[in-house]
C-alpha cells in the first residue's frame, strides 16, 4: 500500500515542505525539496531516521557538576533511548579534552560518545577549571 508523509527540511534555514511517497520501504516520489540535501533528507528519514544525540553526564573532580556529550554521529531514533539509558550512567573524571571519546562503538552502532568540552584538573586544588574560559 502506497504511503504518503510530510516532513519539514531541517537541512537549512528554508524548511521546504516536503512530500515523500514509498510502497513497501522503498521511496518512489519526492516532492518540495529545493536542493539536493532536502532530497537526501526526505529520503533518509523516512527509510532511516537518525539525529546527533546531545545530553550531559557526570564529571568528577570539575567545578561544573556535569559535562556536555555528544554523539559522534547520527544514531538511529529507535536505538535513542537505549543511547540515552546507557550514557546517563557514565561517570567521567577530569581533565576530559574536548572530542574526546567517551565510549567508543556504543551498541555496536560505529557512533561514540564524546566530550563537547574540555576541562581541565586544577593541580593545586584538584578543581577542575574550564579550559576555554566559559564557565559551566
Amino acid at each position: 500500500m502506497m504511503k504518503q508523509s510530510t516532513l519539514t527540511c531541517i537541512v537549512c534555514p528554508k524548511e521546504c515542505a516536503l512530500d515523500v511517497y514509498s510502497l513497501d520501504r522503498v521511496v518512489t516520489y519526492i516532492s518540495g525539496y529545493s536542493c539536493e540535501r532536502g532530497k537526501r533528507y526526505a529520503h533518509d528519514e523516512t527509510l532511516c531516521p537518525s539525529r546527533i544525540v546531545t545530553t550531559t553526564v557526570s564529571i568528577e573532580g570539575g567545578v561544573c557538576k556535569r559535562l556536555p556529550v555528544r554523539s559522534s554521529g547520527p544514531l538511529p531514533k529507535e536505538r535513542m533511548g537505549e543511547w540515552m539509558r546507557l550514557v546517563k550512567e557514565l561517570r567521567v573524571k577530569a581533565p576530559v579534552r574536548a572530542g574526546e571519546v567517551l565510549i567508543a562503538g556504543i551498541l555496536g552502532t560505529g557512533t561514540d560518545v564524546i566530550s563537547s568540552k574540555s576541562v581541565a584538573l586544577d593541580q593545586q586544588s584538584s578543581v577542575a577549571h574550564d579550559i576555554s574560559g566559559a564557565g559551566c
